[in-house]
């Protein structure tokens, strides 16, 4: 009997940056309680996958977590503010992505690298966690200058309400890490009530993970209709 061998692996060395985005979306079926009271409690944050284990080749990892691989702790879940916060599904694109970057910033060091951690939990796949891990995308958001990085934050487009446009880079230092949170509501080619986003960016600087209070806690969720 002939053994296949086992598929070449490789180790991912600690990157200077890991931007891990948790997005939730849903649609005004999820409004009211109970579907809100559960939507609420969504965590937004989640574990770091192992980053020295061996990794296989290619697409880092892709797929779903179990419901019970969620932990509890002080971080797992964001507080919501009074009232409900909108809620449809996510159209191929942009906005499937979240905020991104608009354009380059000044050149600087080079960074040593950027794990892109991304978890999706949807209403019409029951919130069940989808995740996907690349490393080294597109670094025109972020730069490195004076000993801390500069972060660029972006609302997505296509997003409502307008959300100015912020000149100004958030600077966080080495060793911690940055919350941002927002939400939007979108307009959608399949439902005229359109669809609900809530984004939360957790981004840490040459630190291992979320531990501890963040350096920058940006709240900008609005009151949606």
């Amino acid at each position: 009997m002939i053994v296949a061998p086992n598929p070449p692996v490789k180790s991912i060395s600690m990157p200077d940056v890991i931007a891990q985005w948790v997005r939730v979306s849903w649609t005004k079926q999820s409004r009211g309680a109970p579907a809100s009271t559960r939507r609420n409690s969504l965590p937004t944050v989640f574990p770091l996958p192992d980053l020295h284990g061996p990794l296989p080749h290619g697409s880092l990892s892709h797929g779903l977590i179990p419901h019970g691989a969620i932990p509890d702790g002080p971080l797992s879940h964001g507080p919501i503010p009074d009232g409900p916060i909108p809620d449809g599904p996510i159209p191929d694109g942009p906005l499937s992505r979240g905020s991104l970057p608009g354009g380059p910033l000044p050149h600087g060091s080079l960074l040593r690298g950027l794990l892109l951690h991304e978890i999706d939990m949807r209403e019409w796949q029951d919130f069940a966690p989808r995740v996907s891990i690349t490393g080294d995308p597109e670094q025109d958001w972020l730069h490195e200058s004076g000993g801390s990085l500069h972060v660029r934050l972006v609302p997505a487009s296509g997003g409502n309400p307008a959300r100015w446009y912020r000149r100004e880079t958030v600077q966080l230092p080495p060793g911690r890490w940055m919350r941002w949170r927002v939400n939007y509501r979108f307009s959608s080619r399949w439902s005229d009530d359109g669809f609900y986003r809530f984004d939360t960016l957790n981004l840490a600087y040459r630190t291992t993970g979320f531990t501890g209070p963040p350096a920058h806690d940006l709240d900008e969720r609005a009151r949606l209709p």
